[in-house]
């Protein structure tokens, strides 16, 4: 049985869920939020593993896992067709 991230705790319970880095989104210490990867370096799971929650928002670096994968792949279009805005500037 896999743990319950915080997260998921909190959707769950029907709370708003976020996160703001200043790093990859893929980092493992926002990884720790929300992915479920025995290794920090596995990026691209733990990019996929962003699209197994109902985040409402996340901002940080590491477009690469989630565009140019190795499994072919495109994230950022997966996650516009569940209603995700991609924004790549300040704009």
């Amino acid at each position: 049985m896999k743990a319950e991230s915080i997260l998921e705790i909190l959707e769950r319970n029907q709370f708003s869920t976020g996160i703001v880095v200043a790093c990859d989104v893929t980092h493992a210490t926002p990884a720790s939020f929300i992915a479920h990867q025995i290794n920090r370096n596995m990026t691209e799971e733990i990019a996929a593993d962003y699209l197994k929650t109902d985040i409402d928002v996340f901002i940080g670096g590491g477009r690469i896992c989630f565009e140019k994968r190795k499994d072919g792949r495109n994230l950022l279009e997966e996650l516009k067709n569940k209603n995700y805005q991609i924004a790549y500037t300040l704009d």
